[in-house]
């Protein structure tokens, strides 16, 4: 299941840097939300180069959203979201403003994805369990009756 990852851009000079950082402890296609707060808009041809290189994190429909102090053109991000084959927006945030309520948004979706995600590992884990005794089972009523087989024919070989 995708997950969500914040990233702060603030007082960095390389965003290429944080994302790769980032990826250390991403698997392929695993983001659903990558969002980059505290943003310059004089960092975008760093920030499209590393979005095309953090391109293989981000799951098939996943979302970049860019938390800046000043507007980013909206030509700018389409082809940026073409590129990454992601859809990029760009919410302006005053300077000094509080994104707490955002914060708050965001804990409650990585939360619910991780009570899905743990739910579906249960189901994995149920399942394959369930293999793993109709395996046994299988395995026990075979040697039995190969069993009984071979007696069988030891039987037949000595009254014979």
């Amino acid at each position: 299941m995708p997950t969500a990852v914040e990233i702060s851009a603030e007082g960095v000079t390389s965003i290429s840097q944080k994302l790769s950082e980032a990826s250390l402890n991403l698997s392929p296609s695993s983001v659903g939300l990558l969002q980059i707060r505290g943003f310059d808009p004089s960092q975008l041809a760093d920030l499209k180069g590393a979005l095309v290189a953090f391109r293989n994190f981000l799951s098939p429909n996943a979302r970049v959203e860019i938390l800046s102090s000043a507007p980013i053109d909206a030509g700018v991000l389409a082809s940026i979201g073409q590129q990454t084959q992601t859809d990029v927006t760009n919410r302006v945030s005053a300077a000094g403003g509080s994104h707490l309520n955002s914060a708050t948004q965001l804990q409650s979706e990585i939360q619910s994805e991780a009570q899905k995600q743990q739910m579906e590992r249960w189901k994995i884990l149920q399942d394959t369990q369930t293999k793993i005794f109709e395996i046994q089972q299988d395995i026990t009523v075979n040697r039995s009756k190969t069993s009984d087989k071979l007696h069988q024919k030891w039987d037949q070989f000595i009254r014979s």
